[in-house]
């Protein structure tokens, strides 16, 4: 970044509405991307409709992917853990990971 820019103020946050269809709640149905930051698998029960509103910088960058990239990511996590005031899921055993032959 050049000394003009950096120390510019964070662009304003707008919004785009994003509807779903779910397909049950163990399938992922689409994929909202954010660029330059990830993706978010999205989830709802079968025959549901929901509406998203998601938020980026001047609203740029939102995308869907449909059908989900890994539909089934729901359900490739471990066990739901309390870490002190905290809770997290634990990774699975890598035999869960790998694909028998």
């Amino acid at each position: 970044m050049d000394s003009d820019t950096r120390g510019a103020p964070f662009p304003k946050l707008e919004g785009k509405t994003i509807e779903v269809n779910g397909i049950g709640w163990k399938e992922s149905a689409m994929d909202v991307i954010l660029s330059s930051a990830g993706w978010v698998a999205v989830t709802a029960g079968h025959d549901v409709t929901a509406t998203l509103k998601v938020y980026t910088p001047l609203g740029k960058g939102i995308h869907v992917r449909q059908p989900a990239l890994f539909p089934d990511a729901i359900n490739q996590r471990g066990k739901r853990e309390r870490y002190g005031t905290r809770t997290a899921y634990r990774g699975l055993p890598k035999k869960h990971l790998t694909k028998k032959s």
